[in-house]
């Protein structure tokens, strides 16, 4: 896919901080982008706009949309998003695109807005300290641990 289509979509929704089809992905329609999301339902609907943009480009079939906290091109960290911030039922959507004979579905692991998309208690993401990660990475070298 031509870099200005990912390009444009994030100039016309500056809510998107970086979008990512991954290349062995590119023919089976996945897309995964993160996002400064302000409102609930703010992830789905901007989601489901990117499908609908992609559409004349390929077929996309699967959409992800996390946080901007989330690397968008590391799968722990998607992972991470998914199995943490995910329900299945309340953050997935099915979408129709314009031909009306094909769908994509949209993966909210986004962080939800107490009392407007989860009633529970909803936890604050851990940071990591850059030192830490560095130190243990570099351990993991010296012990070649992969």
């Amino acid at each position: 896919m031509d870099e200005s289509v990912i390009h444009r979509l994030k100039k016309e929704h500056s809510e998107i901080i970086d979008l990512y089809i991954p290349p062995a992905a590119v023919s089976s329609g996945l897309v995964i982008f993160s996002m400064e999301k302000r409102t609930a339902g703010h992830a789905l609907d901007i989601a489901e706009q990117v499908g609908k943009a992609l559409f004349e480009y390929g077929r996309p079939k699967f959409i992800f949309v996390c946080d901007n906290d989330v690397d968008v091109r590391d799968w722990n960290d998607i992972i991470w998003a998914m199995t943490t911030r995910m329900d299945p039922e309340r953050d997935s959507r099915q979408v129709k695109t314009v031909d009306g004979e094909n769908a994509f579905i949209v993966l909210d692991a986004s962080n939800k807005f107490q009392g407007q998309e989860v009633d529970r208690e909803w936890g604050e993401p851990i940071k990591k300290d850059p030192t830490l990660v560095k130190k243990i990475d570099d351990l993991w070298d010296e012990l070649n641990i992969i």
